[in-house]
């Protein structure tokens, strides 16, 4: 009754007939859980992940529900296959050097019936603002310079992923995976570098073990909770960032 699960990640948790009155589960990731017969009245469920739930039995009167993120449309579903072409046309864009192909434009777009088909792709310069990506495994993706910016990305997998100079300014990543990612400046010219971008963003409970973070802008980010462990984060910024709970930070110069 009442208890905060703010930003909690409940995948598959087994609720049926508990008492959640009144709780606050704003950012929530439910996928798959079981609420048969919960009591949900009053409860704040803010841009809850609620995919695969089926709340019809729950009580749910003066629950708060605006923002839920629900399961993919028909047409989200129906347009995966178009959108796979888009990111390979991508992929022949950077291996072609720019002589072919062209960068995928996701913006708004909701890419979850994408799943793991993004892994280790070449997706340099996309540009994806504001696109629903949660869950999405894009581990060893190449996405230096991508447009990123306000992307819905909690639970994503960027483990080992070339982000560098990407903008991810205001992106949800709620428990993410950025283990072993490169997030450090991307060089234009001999004088010229786009710097990795996260101001704003969402960081709370990321793993970031290994990351390089180098030059990074975390201005006014949320990173409580957030793992830092073995982190490169020379020269990176963050004034004004949340650091509550937050490990590893025993870094020089930042």
């Amino acid at each position: 009754f009442a208890t905060d699960f703010t930003d909690c990640s409940m995948r598959g948790a087994k609720l049926n007939r508990a008492n959640m009155k009144d709780a606050n589960l704003e950012g929530a990731i439910m996928d798959w859980a079981d609420v048969s017969g919960a009591n949900l009245e009053g409860a704040r469920l803010v841009d809850a992940v609620m995919t695969g739930i089926d709340i019809r039995t729950a009580r749910t009167s003066g629950a708060n529900m605006d923002g839920v993120l629900h399961a993919p449309s028909q047409a989200a579903v129906d347009q995966a296959a178009e959108f796979y072409e888009m990111a390979k046309a991508n992929q022949v864009w950077c291996k072609s050097g720019g002589r072919e192909g062209k960068p995928a434009s996701f913006n708004n777009q909701d890419l979850r019936p994408l799943d793991q088909r993004l892994r280790n792709m070449r997706l340099s310069v996309m540009s994806a603002r504001g696109a629903v990506m949660v869950g999405l495994d894009l581990s060893g993706a190449h996405l230096q310079g991508a447009n990123l910016e306000n992307a819905d990305m909690r639970g994503i997998c960027l483990r080992g992923a070339d982000l560098r100079g990407a903008k991810l300014a205001g992106a949800r990543l709620t428990k993410a995976d950025l283990r072993e990612a490169i997030l450090g400046p991307l060089p234009l010219s001999a004088d010229r570098v786009n710097r990795g971008d996260l101001h704003h963003a969402k960081l709370r409970y990321v793993k970031a073990q290994g990351a390089d973070l180098t030059g990074a802008i975390l201005d006014e980010a949320d990173v409580r909770g957030c793992n830092f462990s073995g982190a490169l984060m020379r020269g990176a910024s963050l004034r004004g960032a949340d650091m509550s709970l937050a490990l590893g930070f025993e870094f020089p110069g930042a």
